[in-house]
């Protein structure tokens, strides 16, 4: 049994794996290590693979790698994708194992893999050639975060649930709007762009914006919450 942990900057995501099956989930915010623990020693692994965009000083993770091993790929570790990345060393683990976790998920030859957490990641992979290319973007929520920051009366908006139209007409539905719609936008326009130059484009969402996002494009998407997991699993198998 593998026990996979994908450690966002809000959220920490927990999954056993027998095999290739996902048998189990759980998720917590990183604060609450009493619950991991809880939940931990309820559970029976082998092997621990970590993915972490988070600060390595969370309580609950210095505690955990005080009492087991933790398995943490980079781009030099053995993988189930080809990759070409200019600078390796600061390639994070989450866009790495959402790679390895599209090529497991769906059997299409050109995928965007697009990871809407704190910062919005698009990425092309290709089975056979794998890794081709990405960006990397404000999240939802730090749109919204900044627009309050950098100026002086426009205020923080902390919902961006948002009725569905294209224009505001408030500040606060006009901030709402402005950044929803203009992810959307960046959505729909990158799908567009790298559809035309890569067939039967197949568009994969993750992260905790990826259902909200998703049912607002005009693209067809598949969401999958734990895509992340997916990746590591696969990642271990290879070792």
């Amino acid at each position: 049994m593998n026990l996979c942990i994908d450690c966002g900057n809000t959220r920490v995501k927990f999954g056993l794996f027998d095999n290739n099956n996902l048998k189990s989930t759980k998720i917590f915010s990183s604060e609450r290590t009493d619950e991991i623990f809880d939940w931990l020693d309820d559970i029976d692994f082998e092997d621990c693979i970590l993915s972490n965009v988070a600060s390595k000083n969370a309580e609950w993770l210095e505690r955990l790698m005080e009492e087991i091993d933790i398995y943490e790929p980079d781009a030099f570790s053995p993988l189930p994708i080809k990759i070409k990345y200019g600078s390796k060393d600061t390639l994070g683990s989450d866009r790495l194992a959402a790679w390895c976790g599209a090529l497991k998920l769906t059997t299409a030859d050109n995928i965007l893999i697009i990871n809407s957490g704190t910062c919005i990641t698009y990425d092309l992979v290709n089975r056979e050639s794998g890794f081709i290319g990405g960006n990397i973007a404000p999240g939802l929520n730090m749109r919204l975060r900044a627009m309050n920051h950098f100026t002086s009366r426009l205020p923080l908006i902390k919902s961006h649930h948002v009725n569905p139209g294209m224009l505001g007409t408030s500040t606060e539905s006009a901030l709402q709007h402005g950044a929803v719609n203009g992810i959307i936008y960046e959505i729909d326009g990158y799908y567009n762009e790298l559809s035309s130059k890569n067939p039967n484009l197949f568009c994969i969402m993750t992260g905790g914006d990826a259902e909200f996002l998703s049912v607002r494009t005009q693209i067809k998407t598949s969401v999958e919450p734990y895509l992340v997991l997916h990746g590591l699993n696969e990642i271990a198998r290879c070792r």
